[in-house]
């Protein structure tokens, strides 16, 4: 395959809020959560965006708020380009979270604590990861570092990955699948190659042990 960015994502949460609607419209591909009709991944024309909520810290809710965070990522979805739509945008009324933008080769993090704004751009030969600071402590997320740390020593690939991703371990409070009592768990997978001229989505309900993907 020609240079491209393997991007993986597993979204945690309650079980209720596991049906989603998979989109295909002109270049965007996301899932659709049916409660706010946003999303936490989505491509677009130039890329794609992922959605963690939270900033650095687990922070305090003081709803409402003017807009959900996946509402915010499908129209920020519409701009060429994207981050500096966000750094200009007025965000006081939105609770934090942090965006990473995977763009003409590039990789840039934007995070809102609902005070202040902080950019990061991120070298895209490196391998990353990130863990949404609403469900995981430092503590969680060092272990969970680890883990991925423990993964790239070795030549990554997008089965090995999607592996790292998608199979339960022992650990189910902070794993990479997690399963956690009356609470959230894994409920899908979500797997992009990103090339110049082509996009590969790749999502996996695993409430419904379903499988679907798309190619453009």
């Amino acid at each position: 395959m020609d240079d491209h960015i393997l991007l993986c994502s597993n979204r945690d949460e309650i079980i209720e809020r596991s049906t989603c609607e998979l989109v295909d419209e002109n270049s965007k591909i996301y899932p659709k959560e049916p409660l706010q009709g946003g999303s936490w991944i989505c491509t677009f024309e130039h890329g794609a965006i992922v959605l963690l909520n939270g900033a650095f810290e687990k922070h305090k809710r003081f709803p409402p708020y003017s807009k959900s965070r996946g509402v915010l990522l499908l129209e920020i979805s519409e701009e060429k380009h994207p981050i500096q739509v966000l750094k200009s945008m007025d965000l006081t009324q939105i609770e934090p979270f942090t965006i990473v933008v995977f763009q003409g080769g590039e990789i840039f993090e934007f995070i809102w604590t609902g005070a202040k704004k902080h950019f990061t751009e991120i070298d895209p030969k490196l391998p990353k990861i990130w863990s949404s600071s609403t469900l995981y402590d430092q503590s969680a997320k060092s272990i969970r570092e680890q883990r991925f740390k423990e993964l790239t020593n070795n030549n990554i690939d997008a089965d090995s990955l999607w592996r790292f991703h998608t199979k339960p371990s022992s650990d189910l409070i902070n794993g990479i699948y997690m399963n956690r009592i009356k609470g959230p768990r894994t409920i899908s997978t979500t797997m992009l190659i990103l090339s110049e001229n082509k996009t590969q989505f790749k999502y996996y309900d695993h409430i419904q042990e379903h499988l679907q993907q798309i190619n453009h």
